[in-house]
């Protein structure tokens, strides 16, 4: 199969060749060919890919097809001014990345699939393109338009309006995604009957369906991993009706050279328009000043919560006001000891619990890498979750200086820090993220003095614990889920695990710390 591939693409002109990879003890091979410009130095290259295998397992047969069609087709003319790559890759996601990895000379680091070097190099890559359209019929009504990539990366709103605006162009219906029904059954627009609301509830469900894939980066598909080097990157699927088809071979050829020769005309890289947006519509954006406030706001009660209790917080010296004596000069002046606070607070105790809980939970993060059982792992976090609550029943014998005031003002504003953090990277993962942390911080950040609260004091930090909430992805078969974005940190750098079990678990033991040393 590969060695068919090089050969179509050496007939049609291209520098072609194999890479052979190794991904989890499987051999799989990516094919790619350069068609170099005749108009240019070689230094700029625009990538077009296409897996052998589709997201839902079908093999991407048109996929592969329409783009050895159009390799044959870029060597009969002239007016090309960039490098166009063809790669057509195994194992997905893996396989794509392998590929890149090579292509920039990242050297192979441990845990990572095994590849060749390439043979052929061409310019810096400043765009992609990513087609699956799956199956050996063309039964297409229209295609899907997918952008979100790891840790809120995403390509420039340029790039997907040129996408969007192309295919509305060629007269090819366009979608964000994939629609969840049959594009011919009006379902979606006959929830309600009124045509303004039942508009307001499909954009608001793609809005939330946008904001999960952007902030947790579960695409899976291959345009997600050119976005980390910068390269402008969009995947096109194509989406099958249940009536006739719309298009085909020839029309998404034309649809793909208009594509290709927008991208052929630019002078430089895609940078008037933005990169943090988000789309409630195909043709919809949102833009970063918009919706960036409530996202800095909801963290921002964490803090005013912090400063409360700092203010509330210590032991009191001396109630006594400081008397001022006037001097020889002219001024007023302190008389020496009184100070110009009326508490005394001291950190020490608070900073070493903080590095403890710290140390714990990079600790057990890193036994994730060995692959142990669902039920082990759980049990190993809760036996944690017993000896964080077990050691806060005796601190105040212990450590009689601990204030748990201090305790809780500092990590409600280590909660918001790492919040606002986010937020500044990735704000749909901050958004999804505050919406439990927020409340739940509050709760255990609440100075409390009523005693049947006391009832419950134990209830609260096991409901919250890191353990309950595994033993919850567990019990609702979400366990492969959590792995797989464990897996993801190691191969693409996706923070969404190390800041879950990571930051947000060390603070939440904190925060249990001084909640239970209250009562």
């Amino acid at each position: 199969r590969s060695e068919k591939i090089k050969e179509i693409l050496f007939k049609n002109g291209l520098d072609a060749a194999i890479q052979s990879i190794n991904v989890d003890g499987e051999d799989g091979f990516n094919v790619y060919g350069i068609s170099k410009a005749p108009r240019s130095d070689g230094s700029e290259s625009v990538v077009l890919s296409a897996p052998w295998e589709c997201l839902n397992g079908d093999a991407n047969i048109n996929g592969v097809s329409y783009l050895l069609a159009f390799s044959k087709f870029m060597g009969r003319h002239s007016f090309w001014a960039k490098d166009f790559i063809f790669v057509i890759y195994d194992h997905k996601v893996r396989g794509i990345n392998a590929w890149l990895e090579s292509y920039h000379g990242i050297p192979v680091a441990k845990g990572t699939p095994k590849r060749e070097f390439l043979k052929y190099h061409g310019g810096l890559i400043q765009e992609a393109i990513n087609v699956e359209f799956c199956g050996s019929t063309e039964e297409y009504y229209g295609i899907g338009v997918f952008v979100e990539g790891f840790n809120g990366q995403q390509p420039n709103a340029d790039m997907v309006t040129m996408v969007v605006r192309g295919a509305q162009y060629e007269g090819v219906n366009v979608y964000q995604h994939i629609p969840d029904s049959d594009p011919y059954s009006n379902s979606i627009n006959k929830l309600t009957g009124i045509r303004i609301v039942d508009e307001y509830i499909q954009k608001s469900r793609m809005l939330w369906k946008f904001v999960k894939n952007q902030g947790f980066g579960v695409t899976n598909y291959g345009h997600s991993v050119f976005q980390k080097y910068r390269i402008e990157a969009v995947t096109i699927v194509g989406v099958k009706g249940s009536q006739f088809q719309t298009f085909g071979a020839y029309k998404f050829g034309l649809y793909l050279e208009s594509i290709l020769r927008s991208l052929n005309n630019l002078l430089e890289r895609l940078h008037h328009s933005f990169w943090f947006y988000l789309m409630p519509s195909v043709d919809t954006f949102i833009l970063l000043a918009v919706y960036i406030g409530p996202v800095i706001i909801v963290p921002f009660s964490l803090l005013l919560r912090a400063i409360f209790l700092w203010r509330i917080s210590g032991s009191p010296i001396s109630t006594a006001k400081p008397i001022s004596k006037l001097t020889d000069d002219g001024y007023y002046s302190r008389p020496k000891g009184v100070k110009s606070f009326t508490s005394e607070r001291i950190l020490t105790p608070s900073i070493i619990i903080l590095l403890i809980c710290a140390g714990l939970s990079g600790a057990l993060f890193s036994l994730w890498k060995y692959e142990l059982p669902p039920l082990m792992i759980i049990l190993i976090y809760g036996v944690t979750q017993g000896l964080v609550m077990s050691a806060t029943a005796g601190l105040p014998t212990l450590v009689p200086e601990h204030d748990p005031l201090i305790t809780k003002s500092m990590t409600l504003s280590l909660t918001s820090l790492l919040l606002f953090s986010i937020a500044g990277v990735n704000p749909s993962l901050s958004i999804i993220l505050s919406i439990p942390c927020v409340p739940l911080f509050l709760v255990l950040g609440q100075p409390y003095s009523s005693e049947y609260l006391e009832m419950i004091s134990n209830v609260i930090p096991i409901l919250s614990s890191p353990a309950m909430f595994l033993f919850a992805v567990w019990i609702l078969g979400r366990w492969n889920e959590l792995v797989g974005f464990i897996q993801s940190w190691y191969l693409y750098g996706n923070m969404v695990a190390p800041v879950v079990l990571g930051p947000l678990c060390f603070l939440i033991w904190a925060a249990q710390i001084g909640f239970l040393s209250e009562f």
